[in-house]
């Protein structure tokens, strides 16, 4: 009786080794074969930063995610041109996770979208009246290189040149007694040049139709 209480401890001790071996294969399977793709990540990131009012540690997403840490880190340094990371004293944590890159500002991705976006639009700068939201005029400037790339998309050489016949020198003196000045623009464009670049395709950004001139 004694061999076969022995035998029958041998025999559960086996199973219950078989069992937590089994189980351990198969998470380990399991997040081995978890297949990570941008839009699941970016949708975790954003119920994240919803459900608890701040940006994940790589470990936080990960654990939403359903996987080890290693694992998604593995996927950012694949993919790290979509992720804005910065560290601190505890870890690695996720700024920002981009499913397109042509919505991430200075990417090439982004500055191929925006050129065809905005090959006809050109984006204008407006003069208010002192203390006042009231517009008088819009004029035209070049775009200088910035971190989006500006110079590559908005207001370039090359749309600036296409209108150049419709831009004009206008002086504009403000201020009051005692502390007037005066400004020259050398790319204005009338109310009425805009109108007619408008009826030839073109389009304006931060246009004012209730603009003096």
């Amino acid at each position: 009786m004694a061999g076969l209480g022995y035998v029958r401890v041998v025999r559960s001790l086996w199973f219950a080794t078989k069992c937590r071996f089994e189980s351990c294969l198969a998470f380990k399977i399991k997040d081995k074969m978890k297949t990570l793709d941008l839009k699941e990540v970016r949708d975790r990131f954003e119920l994240y930063k919803v459900a608890f009012n701040k940006k994940p540690y790589v470990n936080n997403l990960a654990n939403e995610l359903g996987v080890k840490t290693t694992t998604l880190m593995k996927f950012i340094v694949d993919n790290d041109k979509h992720f804005v990371l910065y560290q601190n004293d505890k870890g690695t944590y996720i700024s920002e996770v981009y499913v397109e890159l042509k919505d991430r500002e200075g990417t090439n991705e982004y500055v191929e979208y925006n050129k065809e976006r905005y090959k006809n639009t050109i984006f204008l700068k407006v003069v208010y009246y002192d203390y006042t939201n009231d517009v008088i005029f819009h004029y035209v400037e070049q775009d200088s290189a910035d971190d989006k790339r500006s110079s590559e998309w908005r207001n370039t050489p090359d749309k600036i040149d296409k209108i150049k016949p419709y831009l004009q020198q206008n002086t504009f003196t403000g201020g009051g007694y005692g502390d007037s000045y005066t400004r020259k623009y050398d790319n204005y464009l009338s109310k009425e040049n805009i109108k007619l670049l408008m009826s030839q395709g073109w389009q304006f950004a931060n246009y004012n139709e209730k603009a003096d001139e």
